[in-house]
């Protein structure tokens, strides 16, 4: 399969609860069988037969024999799989410590990862020198965070009926999703710089935020984000800003009062860290294409493939075929159904 040819490392997030995401898990697992020693982990806790928020059945998550599995020391207990423990870290989550372990047998297993990308990112660096040569990082409701390439070179998202009996609703909703998610990395080197520069300085856990003029110089920037502090920055915009940076969240509060307060002749781009740190609708991203105001990561990432999960936990289904080639209307990587397999 030539995703797990062109990647290293791969992260599955969800739209939403019961999105497929668990089965596409298993999915490539199982095609990693005999070609790859894989490693695997979570953000989040994955792997219960039973939801805890909802009390739906889940798929189990099953490993072969060979596998590096990283998980809490509770999970480690409640995994039918036999696990060989290779390393105790000093990561700590409420389920206990993080282990690295190797799978003796094939079987089932409990994942529960750290609940940080810096410790993911860790993690990661310890399988593969425990011989993974492969690794999926399982993600957890709503944390698209995962998605992020600070943790894995690509991700895949999966989409499920459960998230909308609407058709409409849930293509909408996922090509906004896809094009957040997809933004255009900013090449600027010197804009680059300045921000890694600023980044490094900032004495509040790396929180930052700045507005630059034509000249690509800074004139304002603070040790914070937008998010609450949109008026002072919108004061700064005029003519001549060409870039706005947050390493933040960028909300819809910000985008309809730029929209509302500057001159359509700003033509003012903003940059994030990367598409994880959007939160804003379609009608304001349309508004932001409209004015050519773009949006930029300072880091790209890389959507490989969409899952589709026909099935919704509330008894009804939408025919996979038609999810399917409605978000290939918009969206150009591979779709599709992992229990059709129609790839």
């Amino acid at each position: 399969m030539m995703i797990l040819e062109k990647y290293n490392s791969i992260s599955f997030i969800g739209m939403s609860k019961n999105a497929g995401k668990t089965t596409t898990l298993n999915y490539f697992i199982d095609k990693t069988r005999g070609k790859y020693t894989l490693g695997l982990s979570s953000i989040g806790r994955d792997g219960e037969t039973v939801d805890r928020v909802t009390q739906t059945k889940k798929p189990r998550i099953y490993v072969y024999a060979g596998t590096i599995v990283a998980t809490s020391a509770s999970c480690y207990k409640l995994s039918d799989a036999t696990l060989e423990i290779i390393n105790v870290t000093n990561i700590n989550t409420p389920l206990g410590k993080i282990i690295i372990t190797r799978a003796v047998t094939d079987g089932y297993v409990e994942i529960a990862g750290p609940s940080t990308t810096y410790d993911m990112k860790k993690v990661i660096s310890m399988m593969n020198s425990a011989g993974a040569e492969k690794v999926f990082i399982d993600g957890a409701l709503s944390r698209k965070s995962l998605a992020s390439p600070a943790v894995a070179e690509a991700a895949i998202l999966s989409v499920g009926a459960s998230f909308s009996n609407d058709l409409n609703k849930l293509i909408n909703e996922t090509v906004l999703t896809y094009n957040l998610l997809n933004i255009d990395k900013l090449y600027n080197s010197k804009i680059r710089n300045f921000i890694s520069d600023l980044k490094h300085t900032s004495s509040n856990n790396n929180s930052c935020l700045a507005v630059f003029d034509k000249y690509e110089n800074i004139v304002y920037s603070q040790c914070t984000t937008i998010v609450g502090n949109e008026n002072s920055v919108i004061e700064k915009i005029d003519l001549e800003t060409k870039f706005i940076y947050t390493s933040g969240a960028l909300t819809d509060t910000f985008v309809t009062s730029l929209l509302k307060n500057t001159s359509r002749k700003c033509k003012v781009d903003i940059i994030v860290d990367d598409g994880t740190k959007l939160f804003i609708n379609k009608e304001n991203l349309e508004k932001l294409n409209h004015r050519k105001i773009k949006l930029l990561a300072m880091e790209k990432i890389n959507i490989c493939a969409i899952t589709v999960n026909p099935f919704s936990t509330q008894d009804y289904t939408i025919d996979s075929d038609l999810i399917t080639s409605s978000l290939q209307r918009y969206i150009d990587v591979p779709i599709f159904d992992v229990k059709g397999e129609s790839m």
